[in-house]
């Protein structure tokens, strides 16, 4: 159990001199039972693999559902991605996940093909933002967090994939 406290914040809205742009987003949402802590106890409760499962499917939902709305692109064309932390082995789990050649949780074999990672992706698109290893489990604010240290490097006109869960 690694707890960590942080905050991400951005400014949104219209300018010529902005840093990103937020280009889409794609809710993915089931009823699932996963992580709570009850009141006046220290320690959150989960229901073991069942969060790791969540995890990867709410992912992969997300995902899916995006690269469905935008038929020509695929994960490649990413020049950075980043998840959601709770650890450094859930978003890793989720890229296993889909560096397989059959992607649970996604049953659209043309977005299966363009959701696919390599080692490659994974090396150089997820590892180097995996700020969880840095910070411990910083919650709702790992990926915000994850984002502004890409965009610390990031050169104009590159993308950047940030896919939160929660």
């Amino acid at each position: 159990y690694a707890a960590g406290a942080g905050a991400g914040a951005f400014v949104l809205g219209e300018s010529k001199e902005a840093v990103a742009t937020i280009e889409d987003i794609q809710p993915y949402s089931s009823l699932t039972m996963d992580f709570w802590r009850r009141q006046e106890i220290p320690v959150p409760s989960h229901l073991g693999r069942t969060t790791v499962e969540a995890y990867t499917r709410h992912v992969i939902g997300a995902i899916a559902g995006l690269l469905k709305k935008h038929r020509s692109t695929s994960l490649h064309d990413f020049d950075y991605i980043t998840f959601h932390q709770p650890s450094g082995y859930m978003p890793l789990k989720a890229c296993k996940a889909m560096a397989q050649e059959k992607i649970d949780f996604s049953s659209d074999a043309d977005v299966n093909e363009r959701m696919r990672l390599t080692s490659a992706d994974i090396e150089q698109k997820i590892k180097p933002w995996l700020r969880v290893l840095d910070t411990g489990n910083t919650y709702a604010a790992s990926t915000p967090i994850a984002v502004a240290s890409i965009l610390d490097i990031a050169e104009p006109e590159q993308d950047i994939l940030a896919v939160s869960y929660g």
